[in-house]
């Protein structure tokens, strides 16, 4: 009777940390996706910062009276006269 009662309590336990288990995985991979997903949101948010800077830059160096000209790769540059 005692032996039934250990082997009821191992498997019990081995339940258990089955579950245990498995609630881990799963809470891992939801985890890495939202991670995942945050990145690619937090990239794209830095590339639209980028273009905006970019676009403003280039506004100002097209600006009347402004010492800066456009070089041909797009970019602005400031003239030294």
């Amino acid at each position: 009777m005692r032996e039934d009662m250990e082997n009821r309590r191992a498997e019990r336990d081995t339940d258990r940390a089955q579950e245990n288990a498995d609630r881990a995985e799963a809470d891992a991979a939801s985890f890495a996706i939202a991670y995942a997903s945050a990145a690619i949101d937090e990239a794209e948010y830095a590339v639209l910062d980028a273009t905006l800077a970019r676009k403003k830059a280039d506004e100002m160096a097209a600006a009347p009276g402004c010492r800066a000209s456009i070089r041909p790769d797009g970019k602005a540059a400031l003239s030294n006269t």
